[in-house]
Parts: C-alpha cells; structure tokens; sequence
C-alpha cells in the first residue's frame, strides 16, 4: 500500500504550461464533435511553494484562496446523483460559515469528478494541466443570471456577489497530481488570454463561456498544499465583485516531484462551485 507519509519540502519545480501563440480567437470545445481546439501552450519549469506548513496564513480575501478542514459523509461517494443532492448541502454549509455571506447556492450544472478508473470513458474527466482560470467578469455575471436570473423566489438585494470554487481530492496521499494556485495579488492586470470554452448544446445560453489562460510571468508565486486528505478543502476564487478583494486566482494541476521509489496514487478529486452573495 502507498505510504501516507512523504517528504514535504518547503518547494517543489515542477512544469506550470502557460498561454502560447494562439491563432485567433482561443476556443476548446469540450467534445470533439465542436471541432478542435486551438489552445497552445508552452511549458515553464517554476517554483511551487508548499503551504502546508504556513497554512494560516493563507485567506481568500487576501491571497485568494484557503485551505478549510472538513470532514465530509459524502465526497468519497462516486455516484454523482448522490453527490449532487448531499455533497452540495455540506459545503453550502461549510462556505457560508467560512465566508460569511448571507447566502451560498451551489452550480447544479458544475460538480466535476475526476475518476481515474473511468479514464479511456466518455465519461472521464481528466486532470487540466494548463493554468486558467474558468471564468471572466463577463462570463460570471452570465452564469449567475443563467442559473438564479429567473428563480422563485427570486434573490433579494445584495451588496457583493462571488464564485468560490472547492477542491478536494478523495484519494489519500502521496497523489500523483495537485492542484497548484497562484496567489492572486501576484497577478498582473492582464496578463492572460481570453478564450471560449464550448460544450453541447453549442446553442443553449451558458454552453459557450468566457475563461482565461495565464500568460508566463516570473512575478506570478504559485501554492500547493502537500500530502492533501479527503478531509480537507482547497477553496479558491472565480470571482468577486468587490473591487478591494478582487483575486485572480489562475490554477492547474501539476505532477508533483517525489524521491525516487515513491508508491504514488492516481488522484481522484471531487470539484463544485458555488455562488456567494452578501448583504
């Protein structure tokens, strides 16, 4: 069986694949009958800081994302029916205490689970090992209308509005692969490319959206939180309205450097997005 204990350095280099020449408008359409995609990328080798050991020092109002203990009677289900009805429930929970918004409404459309046993399925999500980010200012504010514009009842007034993203993997460690984000106060203004995401029905509002890639950038500081358990909760921003605590937060998942002749395990991660609203 993997061990759960590895050496946890204070950093790892591992390669962070940044926004290349692209030709056009960027476009990756999610099933290949939507065409090609025409993304390019190009590696860099970067420095990615393991905040284990600093882990209070992280907040999503500062550097845009947190590591939250959470034990959960759910996450490692893989029926994704169950998850969407229950898993939903523990972190709207979870992020209206850590948050303090008034109210916190999952995307019913957005649970990602990533299962390697399914890999060479339709219905395997693999791990996306390019930084991005998956939303705009534009694109957040067309999901949240997509998703709450017409509810019953409807939203009562607020004053801010984010997403917060959730990432837990479920399996135990050492895995193969982890999540990586930039601490978004290293971000420079614009330094990404836009391009649309794409999935079927090409015509149904919501299907075709606005993300980012991150350009290359020795300013950008990149985080990971070693050795990650099934009880513990990456979250991060997509968005926030509120210009003060505005994070860009880019991520992607890495393959992490270990000492040689270490048994790693294929990660399986569970993955939502929620909507947080404020008086």
């Amino acid at each position: 069986m993997p061990s759960s204990v590895t050496v946890q350095p204070d950093s790892v280099l591992a390669t962070v694949n940044y926004a290349g020449k692209i030709v056009g408008r960027g476009r990756q359409p999610a099933v290949p009958s939507l065409g090609e995609s025409n993304l390019k990328f190009v590696g860099h080798t970067v420095e990615i800081h393991n905040a284990r050991k600093t882990r209070d020092e992280f907040d999503l109002d500062v550097q845009g994302f947190q590591l939250v203990d959470h034990r959960s009677a759910y996450a490692q289900s893989r029926d994704r029916a169950l998850l969407d009805e229950h898993y939903h429930d523990e972190m709207v929970e979870l992020l209206r205490r850590v948050t303090g918004a008034r109210e916190v409404l999952p995307d019913r459309t957005g649970l990602v689970l990533r299962l390697p046993e399914e890999a060479g399925t339709g219905g395997y999500h693999a791990p996306v090992t390019w930084a991005h980010t998956d939303y705009t200012e534009h694109s957040s504010g067309q999901f949240r209308d997509i998703l709450f514009g017409s509810r019953t009842p409807p939203l009562a007034p607020y004053t801010r509005w984010g997403i917060y993203q959730a990432w837990r993997v479920t399996s135990p460690p050492p895995q193969d692969t982890l999540l990586a984000v930039t601490d978004g106060r290293t971000v420079a203004d614009g330094n990404w490319v836009v391009f649309d995401g794409m999935r079927e029905p090409i015509d149904e509002p919501g299907n075709v959206w606005e993300a980012r890639l991150c350009k290359a950038d020795a300013e950008l500081r990149w985080y990971y939180f070693a050795d990650m358990t099934p009880d513990e909760v990456l979250i991060f921003k997509g968005y926030d309205s509120r210009e003060a605590t505005r994070r860009d937060v880019f991520h992607t998942a890495f393959e992490v450097p270990y000492p040689e002749g270490t048994v790693k395990v294929a990660r399986s991660s569970v993955e939502a997005r929620y909507f947080v609203f404020w008086d």
